[in-house]
């Protein structure tokens, strides 16, 4: 890209924030304060530092927009299409098209996002998340069934976001490092539902569901804070993947990946800060420790 190229991408990204800072509250004053910042180089937590918010607002709820935007003005598109992208989709009936969306779905333009689990507009009925259980390895076919339960019982507008909560983890295939997707709660499901005793027995009656959990016929809605931990854990795993395996002392293992390949050993240390172990293998005869990540080495069956 050629450098007036990029000046000019960076003054229409200037201009888009000046107009978001202009429209007069608090919120959007805030959130063009943090995408100055972030177009001007300062770092996520250098922000959120000074401003006093969330470090995954900045990461996730100003910067992936900021990205996004970004992309589409070195794609050619015109300012004006996507002038109003910063504030799009606070419906949560919309939530799951917004191109903006921090992991669980939650829309990553509002300010509402910045505490984890978006509100509904006023004029909306009150939605709140639910755990529901689920056969499990049936999760993503409960999940499209609630959908299309919801819309022949005609509740659609009384089911938000439907939320099957993963992490990323990393394994070792062929030599290779690979990211994949793992369930961080198998056999369950989060949907933000306004719930009532119709579209209770919808969502109980819904092929490979048990039912709800807490509280049987009566269940309790997740708190913010029970929200938020599990999108924050998505968010972590997103940026500093875990490795698949996890180790205990003593287990035996074997080394696939490093100058000490296809040796064999017992684990002596596990640091699960820093996703390290520490294995006793045997070389000419004496016992070495080799401190190893997760990843170089596999549970000997």
């Amino acid at each position: 890209m050629s450098q007036s190229n990029s000046e000019n991408i960076q003054k229409k990204l200037m201009q888009l924030i000046r107009d978001e800072s202009g429209r007069g509250h608090q919120d959007a004053a805030t959130r063009a304060d943090g995408l100055t910042r972030l177009t001007r180089g300062e770092s996520p937590e250098e922000i959120a530092s000074a401003m006093g918010v969330a470090l995954s607002t900045v990461q996730n709820n100003w910067r992936r927009p900021l990205e996004y935007v970004r992309e589409k003005l070195e794609a050619g598109q015109p300012v004006d299409s996507i002038k109003n992208e910063f504030d799009r989709y606070k419906d949560p009936r919309q939530r799951g098209r917004s191109e903006f969306l921090v992991p669980g779905g939650q829309s990553a333009d509002t300010e509402d996002a910045v505490n984890g689990a978006a509100e509904a507009p006023k004029d909306a009925p009150d939605i709140d998340w639910y755990i529901i259980h689920t056969y499990s390895g049936f999760e993503n076919k409960v999940k499209e069934s609630l959908r299309t339960r919801a819309d022949s019982f005609g509740f659609a507008e009384r089911v938000g976001e439907i939320l099957i909560p993963t992490e990323d983890v990393i394994e070792m295939r062929n030599g290779k490092k690979v990211t994949t997707k793992r369930l961080l709660y198998p056999g369950y499901v989060l949907v933000q539902l306004a719930l009532d005793d119709e579209l209770w027995h919808v969502v109980k009656n819904t092929p490979r569901v048990t039912g709800f959990v807490g509280g049987g016929h009566d269940p309790q809605p997740l708190t913010a804070d029970e929200v938020n931990q599990i999108l924050h854990r998505q968010i972590v795993s997103a940026e500093r993947p875990r490795p698949k395996m996890e180790f205990s002392r003593n287990d035996r293992v074997k080394i696939v990946d490093g100058p000490f390949a296809s040796f064999s050993g017992s684990v002596e240390e596990v640091n699960e800060d820093r996703s390290t172990v520490k294995v006793m293998v045997t070389i000419f005869g004496r016992g070495t420790p080799v401190e190893l990540e997760y990843f170089q080495v596999e549970k000997e069956s």
